[in-house]
């Protein structure tokens, strides 16, 4: 069993609801778009709101850049986290006498093939640094976890003195919005992720549970949120560019995750991953124990964004009317026959095994399937979206 170092020295460790008279502190900074000057400055001004980079990382720390290399798609996708924010971040750390490298764990190929699609192998080559695909699992104990006693974290995580959490902003089928909680379910190995979405069954609050344990456990020193160009819509691969115009960054991943909530007009009802953590009591979802330092919330705001289809009418049925009436209130995966090319991925990478190929089309098996939308995230072609449920769609919800 592996024992942590310093990991979580800095972090959300520190920060738990029930301390009343603690603060999380987010730095913000408005950003037009990628140059990299550009890019450096509103790194480096929020880390500085924070107080250095020197507060994290001391000279001959071995830092990981948790990135979030999904899947191998341009840089002009915007899928995955940019690389001149990552570029921001080695030279920051290496400023301060770190030795970073990056790493994730895709679900589809290696981060090395994903880095060099997206742009992130070339930084990292010019920038002399090591990118790791996680494919080293170790059992780590977690009985301090408010539900899951037991995770498989990649070997590189436990190595390293200090986390640094790099997420993008994203739209996401199960979880709303992908940010910096979801991020660090990368450090989870590759295809083993399925395991925990068939762990978690199929409520969505249990799956988030899940990530906010995850993320309490690693607990990554600091997070630098990638919200210059987002994505809205059909993410977390399939979506629309959306221009926010920011760069984030905290020690409180949760606290960050609420104020983007806050940017983007999400209400925190909506979002999973803040609802498990408020019940487990890690990190702020109130924003009344949260700084915004740097830019105002009110100035950073943005309209019109996209989110996919959610329906929390389920949550206040009785546990023994929820599984008659599941398939007709929950989302489920809805299927564009005419985007399809019968590729096979949604069902190579669905965990409960109840996608087919049937005559030349995809056939799902509601009654199993879990609403994990790993189909969807995964499907190369965009031809698989969130549907509302007949039921949840006739009265709106």
């Amino acid at each position: 069993m592996f024992i942590f170092g310093r990991i979580g020295g800095y972090g959300l460790a520190r920060i738990k609801e029930s301390d009343s008279e603690s603060i999380s502190r987010v730095g913000i900074s408005r950003c037009k778009d990628y140059d990299g000057d550009r890019i450096a400055k509103s790194v480096g001004s929020c880390v500085d709101e924070l107080g250095g980079i020197d507060r994290y990382v001391r000279k001959g720390d071995r830092v990981l850049l948790k990135a979030n290399l999904l899947i191998a798609r341009t840089r002009d996708k915007y899928v995955t986290t940019d690389p001149e924010v990552v570029r921001a971040v080695i030279r920051l750390v290496k400023k301060a006498g770190g030795i970073p490298v990056i790493g994730d764990g895709p679900a589809m190929g290696s981060a090395e093939k994903v880095a060099a699609k997206c742009g992130i192998g070339e930084v990292a080559r010019a920038e002399r640094v090591d990118i790791i695909n996680f494919n080293r699992p170790v059992d780590v104990d977690n009985r301090s976890g408010a539900t899951f006693k037991k995770f498989k974290i990649d070997r590189a995580v436990l190595e390293s003195d200090v986390v640094i959490n790099l997420p993008k902003l994203k739209t996401h089928g199960q979880m709303t919005l992908t940010l910096g909680v979801k991020n660090m379910f990368g450090v989870i190995p590759g295809t083993r992720k399925s395991q925990w979405h068939l762990a978690a069954g199929t409520d969505r609050l249990n799956f988030a549970r899940m990530l906010v344990d995850l993320y309490h456990k690693v607990s990554p020193s600091l997070t630098v949120m990638d919200g210059v160009i987002a994505m809205h819509g059909n993410g977390p691969q399939n979506g629309v560019p959306k221009k926010v115009g920011l760069i984030l960054a905290s020690e409180d991943a949760v606290a960050l995750d609420t104020l983007i909530c806050e940017v983007v007009g999400l209400r925190k009802e909506r979002m999973p991953t803040l609802l498990a953590a408020e019940e487990m009591g890690i990190g702020r979802t109130n924003m009344n124990k949260i700084v915004v330092a740097g830019e105002q919330l009110d100035d950073s705001r943005v309209g019109d964004f996209i989110f996919p289809e959610t329906s929390e009418l389920m949550n206040f049925l009785p546990q023994p009317l929820r599984a008659p009436f599941r398939n007709w209130l929950t989302t489920r995966p809805v299927l564009d026959k005419n985007r399809c090319q019968v590729c096979l991925v949604c069902m190579e990478n669905c965990p409960a095994k109840v996608i087919t190929r049937r005559n030349d089309t995809m056939v799902f098996d509601l009654k199993g399937c879990i609403r994990c939308f790993c189909c969807q995230e995964m499907c190369p072609h965009g031809a698989i979206t969130v549907g509302s449920g007949p039921l949840a769609k006739l009265l709106r919800l």
